[in-house]
């Protein structure tokens, strides 16, 4: 009876959705640093997930308007200061674009993964007893 129960739980636990993304997960990470090798500056981190929002504590605010700005200049006041580099960076990391080409990666990444499930091999046997069956094989070996 123990038996059983550990089966049907380790079934169950097998099977979840949960499971399946990681496996699937797992694989396709896999797959990505395999051919991440032949792709430069591509990275090992690479992931779909959303980057969290940036906050902007520390970085320098407007305290003064610039002359040239004239009146429009006053909006500009507290306004945080970001260097070029740093604002390349931002819209690229959270540019919708880039991260709907990660996911499109990463859903090709995906796909081969079924293809290379589809193709391996499953090995598999199955067997069948009958009495009868014996018997006459093993008749028909002795009468020869």
């Amino acid at each position: 009876m123990a038996l059983l129960l550990t089966a049907g739980l380790l079934l169950l636990s097998g099977c979840s959705p949960q499971r399946y993304r990681q496996v699937a997960d797992r694989q396709v990470a896999a797959i990505l640093v395999e051919k991440s090798r032949e792709v430069p500056e591509f990275g090992d981190n690479f992931s779909i997930q959303m980057l969290p929002v940036e906050t902007w504590e520390g970085l320098p605010q407007m305290e003064s308007a610039a002359d040239f700005l004239g009146e429009a200049g006053t909006l500009e006041l507290g306004a945080y200061r970001i260097s070029l580099r740093k604002a390349l960076e931002l819209s690229a990391k959270h540019n919708r674009n880039y991260q709907t080409r990660k996911e499109a990666v990463y859903l090709d990444a995906l796909s081969l993964t079924l293809a290379r499930y589809r193709f391996t091999p499953i090995f598999s046997g199955a067997g069948e007893y009958n009495e009868n069956t014996v018997r006459k094989v093993t008749e028909e070996g002795v009468n020869k």
